[in-house]
Parts: structure tokens; C-alpha cells; sequence
């Protein structure tokens, strides 16, 4: 019980370290992904803006809704298909 107590102590002092670590490790994270993963400059920006801006929670917005899901499993099960309609366009 000691030890619970001790520990809570510890993360009542070092609360707001402790949530600036956090925000800036995931905001590079989802920062770098945005980078890789996204096409459009425009909605980049604001997802990146988002990220940084408000901690933890515009990183959390992003892993949520940000990544396109239907399209990357549409291409891991049809990528020749998504190919060719790349390259008529």
C-alpha cells in the first residue's frame, strides 16, 4: 500500500511533465505519418496544425479519423485495380 501511495504522490508532482512528454511524442509520431501517408498538401497542413495545437487530442482525432482505412484495404485486396485507375487519371 506504501507503494501505491508513493507512486501516486510521484504522479501528482509530475503531472504536467508527464503530459508534455506525451504530446510532444505523439504529435512527431502522427506528424510524420501525416507526411508519409497523406496526398493532399492542403489537408496535411490542417492535420498537422490540429496535431500540434492541441495535445493529445489532435493526435487522437488523427489516429481516429484522419487515416483513410477504406481505401488502403480496398488496395491490399485489389492493388493492380487501384494501379490502373491511377494511371488513366
Amino acid at each position: 500500500m506504501h507503494i501505491l501511495e508513493v507512486l501516486l504522490e510521484w504522479l501528482y508532482i509530475h503531472w504536467v511533465t508527464i503530459t508534455v512528454i506525451l504530446h510532444i511524442s505523439l504529435s512527431l509520431l502522427a506528424s510524420l505519418h501525416i507526411l508519409l501517408f497523406k496526398e493532399n498538401e492542403r489537408t496535411s497542413l490542417a492535420w498537422i496544425g490540429l496535431v500540434i495545437l492541441s495535445p493529445v487530442v489532435g493526435s487522437l482525432f488523427y489516429w481516429l479519423f484522419g487515416i483513410n482505412r477504406i481505401k488502403r484495404l480496398a488496395q491490399k485486396k485489389h492493388p493492380q485495380i487501384l494501379k490502373d485507375d491511377f494511371r488513366r487519371v
